[in-house]
């Protein structure tokens, strides 16, 4: 839902930016899909704002001097997740298996996991980093 909300947006930000249109109103959204929006109009480098009440609130879209496509969005790379140096813990006294899903976040996996993800690791130290979409422990090189 998340992947194909923003491939849907991402054409229509594309569209956006060839027209002579300045201001885009999108259809009211819950206030997780308006986040993901103002995510994605902020890579292209848009104004963004969220306006109206209750189910009529929506993320109205405007075009600035700085509006284009980020080069990922043109060459279809993507995103590479960096946490830096934050290092999250887990229970030292058991294996237990970590996922990172394309929209960013970190979990425990188990087969109900319904996000996209990018990768999952059986984390056998007592912590993990996430560098460059990989999910990376003490004893890996790049930690």
């Amino acid at each position: 839902m998340d992947e194909q909300l923003i491939e849907t947006y991402e054409q229509e930000f594309i569209g956006f930016l060839k027209s002579g249109e300045e201001i885009l109103h999108l259809p009211p959204m819950n206030s997780y899909q308006r986040r993901l929006i103002h995510q994605l109009a902020s890579e292209f480098k848009f104004d963004t704002s969220s306006e109206g009440e209750g189910e009529q609130r929506h993320v109205v879209v405007r075009k600035n001097d700085d509006s284009s496509a980020p080069e990922k969005r043109k060459t279809g790379q993507p995103t590479l997740w960096n946490f830096g140096d934050r290092e999250f813990i887990v229970n030292s006294m058991e294996s237990i298996w970590i996922f990172l899903a394309k929209d960013g976040s970190i979990g425990t996996w188990d087969e109900s996991v319904t996000q996209l993800i990018l990768t999952k690791k059986l984390v056998t130290s007592g912590s993990f980093k996430i560098k460059d979409s990989q999910i990376i422990e003490i004893q890996d090189p790049n930690w």
